[in-house]
């Protein structure tokens, strides 16, 4: 419901803006045959937060807000994000990914709990989470003029669907271990916004116990 009328105050506001300044806006022609696009990116940079890993749900099988990940050694992350266009005039058919791996290791110094296994303080342990995520889906491309020198103005409002690969897991010596993996698929809208080489884009998918919000620099998991 959220993701529908999400999609809907988008194409609303898209509306306004062309139609609204229509002496200054004007529609411009239509893209026409097939087209296609490949784009990759790469990030680096610190991370914070936590994993909290609880085991079926129960009381007191994990610490609170906890492992975080500096304690296990992860400090900085790494995040591929390939993505594939196909497009026939102004309809496409999208594909991204967000390829996120983060690994470290170090000595506890409080005791942890996590997925229902005790880490006692000392342990030394070494983690390794996956929080990869899969994007497909359609969308229409709106162009419009918006000065008298011919500049365009692209908008992408698009419709799809998302997928959360998740993998954690925890060993400490010795032999302790803890691991849960999951996949969670969601309804996602997103809404691209290009002019001349630049284009960005904010997206929104939403299902219970999973939702994701992310644009170009940042993904988020609850």
């Amino acid at each position: 419901m959220i993701s529908k009328m999400w999609l809907l105050g988008t194409s609303f506001f898209v509306g306004i803006i062309a139609f609204g300044c229509s002496q200054i806006w004007a529609q411009d022609p239509a893209e026409t045959g097939f087209h296609a696009s490949v784009d990759g990116q790469f990030r680096y940079g610190n991370i914070g937060g936590f994993v909290q890993i609880p085991r079926g749900g129960g009381v007191g099988s994990t610490s609170n807000e906890r492992p975080k990940f500096d304690e296990i050694g992860i400090n900085q992350a790494a995040i591929g994000a390939p993505s594939l266009t196909l497009g026939w005039n102004n309809h496409n058919i999208y594909g991204v990914a967000r390829i996120i791996r983060l690994s470290g290791s170090d000595d506890l110094d409080t005791t942890l709990i996590s997925n229902g296994t005790t880490f006692p303080a000392g342990t030394h342990v070494s983690g390794n989470t996956r929080l990869d995520w899969y994007g497909l889906g359609y969308e229409y491309r709106l162009a419009y003029k918006y000065n008298n020198e011919g500049s365009v103005v692209s908008f992408y409002p698009a419709i799809g669907f998302a997928l959360l690969n998740f993998d954690y897991n925890l060993n400490g010596t010795p032999g302790l271990s803890a691991s849960r993996g999951f996949a969670k698929a969601a309804p996602s809208t997103r809404f691209e916004i290009g002019m001349g080489s630049w284009r960005t884009f904010f997206g929104f998918c939403r299902r219970p116990q999973f939702l994701a919000i992310f644009n170009p620099t940042v993904t988020v998991v609850c």
